[in-house]
């Protein structure tokens, strides 16, 4: 049995005996782990020479390094900062251990251009038990340099599209490309990206006919490059440090999903609030790889996908794209089909995104017929989940169309409650009884729709007179989760 002290020494040997020829390695430590790695790469890889240092001198590391010609610097935790000062060096391998506080991304950015492979791995300091001990930052350098494509769908919002711009393009780092798709924008929006994009080349204009956001979306996944995609909605904004930060925590791990918080800003008093009871806590805090607990967060968190970044391989290979065939509300299954599909996650529990509401023309702000498209969505998410034969999911799936059908009833116009509510208490019935849509509410926390739910199982049974009273009688604040606001 391994002892807990070694097991990052045994996660280490375990990458190093993947690898290709690792040439001339320099060691940076010292004391019994490092003395034990020496050995087993003089014997156990058969690696070219092996120099064992605790020598901290910068300068002389880099002279020692340039005169051993190294091909892999491989270090002890503790050495992080160190390493990050020897800048006249370029080698294949950059192989380090790291305390919890270490900072990785610094030291892979500052390596990136000059290692061909990196692997870091942290040690975590963990809350509780189950969470992730160990991380790993495994990565190899690919033709093309972005790490991160960040694709913002745009139809005519050229009054709030230069604070977006503005927002994303603060963070200076060469490795990010914006992509900007205009879907066939009449307001001038085009012009804005144009003029933007003259300024900075990590921006980059996709120009289509008008076709919806969904189409806008998966022209940009269609024409990223990064490892990681995000989204953002031309009107909103973002802190500066929100990007750096998902990336950061992403591959400091391999995380196919990193999510942060969020604010609602007010269009009239230009006020943000923070978006409560979003689940920014453990084990999501430390990451997990647990393809359970990334489930059921789907069910505990607002629809969003634009506070979150995805890893692009894993959107490909399970082939989640947007359904171009809804009109709105395309958010809604792209979240539950990756959140599903995914097995690991983190969040950065900070409120870094800025959400707009009080725009005319938001289709957050229908109150009409318009909240119908939520039952096309889940007959497509029914057909997808129920493929899958898996009872958890269908369940999880009920939870979400609870919550998303209790939030249309909360705002629908009345003269459309009655219909809403028969069809919404149909859809239900056909993928759990009664009692397990009940039982359901009680254990993850849809108890806010009980009313609506039992009221409408009244009406199949009377003449319909409890439905009549319409939205006005249900308490404010009910059903608040499913569409693209929350």
């Amino acid at each position: 049995m391994v002892k807990e002290r070694d097991r990052k020494l045994e996660q280490l040997k375990s990458y190093l005996s993947t690898q290709g020829e690792l040439g001339n390695i320099l060691l940076l430590g010292s004391g019994r782990r490092m003395t034990l790695l020496a050995r087993y790469l003089r014997h156990g890889l058969h690696a070219g020479s092996v120099s064992l240092t605790a020598q901290s001198n910068v300068e002389k590391l880099g002279e020692m390094a340039e005169k051993q010609c190294v091909d892999t610097i491989l270090f002890d935790s503790g050495w992080a900062k160190t390493v990050r000062r020897i800048t006249d060096i370029r080698v294949c391998y950059l192989i380090g251990l790291l305390y919890d506080q270490e900072d990785c991304f610094g030291l892979w950015e500052g390596y990136r251009e000059r290692a061909a492979h990196i692997c870091l791995i942290r040690e975590q300091n963990r809350k509780q038990r189950d969470t992730v001990r160990y991380e790993s930052l495994i990565w190899d350098r690919q033709d093309s340099p972005v790490e991160l494509s960040v694709i913002v769908p745009v139809y005519n919002v050229r009054q709030y599209l230069g604070r977006c711009l503005e927002s994303l393009t603060a963070w200076r780092a060469p490795y990010v490309e914006y992509l900007i798709v205009d879907d066939g924008s009449t307001d001038g929006s085009l012009a804005v990206i144009e003029e933007y994009a003259k300024k900075d080349g990590r921006i980059r204009c996709v120009r289509k006919e008008n076709g919806g956001c969904a189409s806008a979306r998966n022209r940009g996944l269609r024409e990223a490059l990064g490892n990681y995609v995000g989204f953002v909605d031309g009107d909103d904004f973002v802190d500066r440090d929100m990007f750096p930060k998902l990336l950061s925590r992403a591959m400091m791990g391999n995380y196919e999903l990193a999510y942060c918080g969020y604010q609602t800003y007010d269009e009239r008093t230009g006020k943000a609030v923070r978006a409560a009871d979003d689940f920014m806590e453990e084990p999501f805090l430390s990451g997990t790889y647990r393809k359970e607990q990334v489930q059921r967060l789907m069910i505990r968190t607002r629809v969003a996908i634009w506070r979150c970044i995805y890893r692009r391989d894993f959107l490909l290979k399970n082939k989640i794209w947007f359904h171009e065939e809804l009109p709105r509300f395309d958010d809604l299954p792209f979240k539950i089909e990756s959140g599903f599909c995914a097995g690991s996650a983190v969040c950065v529990p900070e409120y870094l995104y800025y959400y707009r509401l009080g725009r005319d023309g938001q289709d957050v702000a229908c109150r009409d017929k318009r909240l119908f498209v939520h039952f096309a969505i889940f007959r497509i998410l029914d057909r997808a989940v129920l493929a899958r034969k898996d009872r958890r999911l269908i369940d999880y799936l009920q939870i979400v169309k609870l919550h998303t059908h209790g939030y249309a009833l909360a705002r629908i116009d009345r003269k459309y409650y009655v219909k809403y509510l028969r069809m919404a208490r149909r859809q239900l019935d056909e993928t759990a009884t009664t009692m397990r849509t009940l039982l359901l509410m009680f254990l993850y926390g849809g108890r806010r729709n009980v009313g609506w739910y039992l009221k409408s199982g009244m009406g199949r049974q009377s003449t319909g007179s409890a439905l009549r009273s319409g939205p006005e009688e249900k308490k404010k604040g009910s059903g608040e989760q499913g569409s693209s606001t929350i």
